[in-house]
């Protein structure tokens, strides 16, 4: 991947996949549970602090994505990416994220955010 992306965002760690939603009454579905519409929130305040140059509008590309990720041994690293897929469509970083072609999770860094990186690409179907 070329090294300047455009758009890079430091965003606090996401909940596991196993912990977004939670049961309704009978009958009445799923929800988004605490734990992540709490984090939803951070997220999105984190996008807004950092102004990515494609929150008006959206990017409409498609994009190459790297997420490094300090996660601990024991999290699997696909229950990452939902949520951090899902804050940057809710915030207008892109447009919808069928737009990825191309979708990389490392497990790297330390603390408590994670960095994701955008690079528009063309389609290579």
């Amino acid at each position: 991947m070329p090294d300047d992306p455009a758009v890079r965002l430091l965003l606090p760690i996401p909940p596991s996949t196993n912990n977004l939603f939670v049961n309704r009454r009978p009958g009445q579905g799923r929800a988004r549970g605490p734990v992540y519409r709490s984090w939803l929130t951070a997220a999105g305040w984190e996008i807004k602090l950092q102004r990515p140059p494609t929150l008006n509008p959206p990017l409409q590309a498609r994009v190459r994505v790297l997420i490094e990720a300090p996660l601990g041994p024991n999290r699997d690293l696909d229950n990452a990416l939902k949520p951090l897929l899902d804050v940057l469509v809710k915030m207008g970083v892109i447009a919808d994220d069928g737009l990825v072609d191309d979708l990389r999770i490392v497990r790297r860094g330390e603390g408590d955010k994670c960095t994701v990186r955008l690079w528009p690409t063309r389609r290579w179907y």
